[in-house]
């Protein structure tokens, strides 16, 4: 487990890409299982989540990078049986990014981060719990947890129709101001863009 834990962690801090690239599945699969089993022992999550550690979609560029987990039981059905209580997404871990609220980066204070030991070396990384809730109007957003009890932020759920292979996939893209976009669809029929900001150090 050490060998894998060090392997998956590495290749995530390290990441050495001159341009973004996707994170092999392998490695995303082995980086889901070691934060699968870190976000087990969250005591205070807002929602709970299981995710599928054999079906995790991650990119990287120099030094930062996003992975997504989606939830076992996120299907079609879940999301057009949701109400106003969330249902669960999934999970979005990142090293050394955070979201942009309200226009500005996240601090540190609002993040929930989880640290992770390999090799006795300790790696803080940020964990957002991904969920999805029905709005009065009929429509999807997709609410996104941090630390505090109420939602970081809730993000649109555009409709769309498109096809992937994995249950929630992203596209990264540059933005104005040092910051980007990540555009995750949601199997194929939803979709919403979170814009990021690096992490403050």
């Amino acid at each position: 487990m050490k060998a894998i834990a060090s392997a998956a962690v590495l290749v995530l801090v390290l990441g050495t890409a001159s341009a973004q690239e996707r994170i092999s599945q392998e490695d995303a699969e082995k980086f889901a299982r070691l934060f699968a089993e870190r976000a087990a022992t969250v005591r205070d999550a807002q929602i709970k989540t299981e995710v599928d550690p054999g079906k995790p979609f991650g990119m990287k560029k120099d030094d930062v990078g996003a992975l997504v987990i989606p939830d076992r039981k996120l299907s079609e059905a879940a999301l057009r049986g949701a109400g106003k209580e969330v249902t669960p997404v999934g999970q979005l871990w990142v090293r050394r990014l955070t979201a942009v609220v309200a226009g500005k980066p996240a601090g540190n204070d609002e993040l929930r981060v989880v640290t992770v030991t390999v090799k006795d070396e300790e790696h803080p990384l940020p964990l957002f719990l991904l969920g999805a809730r029905k709005k009065d109007d009929g429509n999807l957003e997709l609410v996104v947890y941090a630390k505090g009890k109420d939602p970081l932020l809730v993000l649109p759920l555009e409709k769309v129709d498109s096809k992937q292979e994995l249950p929630i996939e992203f596209e990264a893209e540059k933005a104005d101001n040092d910051t980007g976009v990540l555009t995750f669809t949601i199997l194929g029929k939803y979709r919403a863009k979170l814009t990021v900001a690096k992490q403050e150090a």
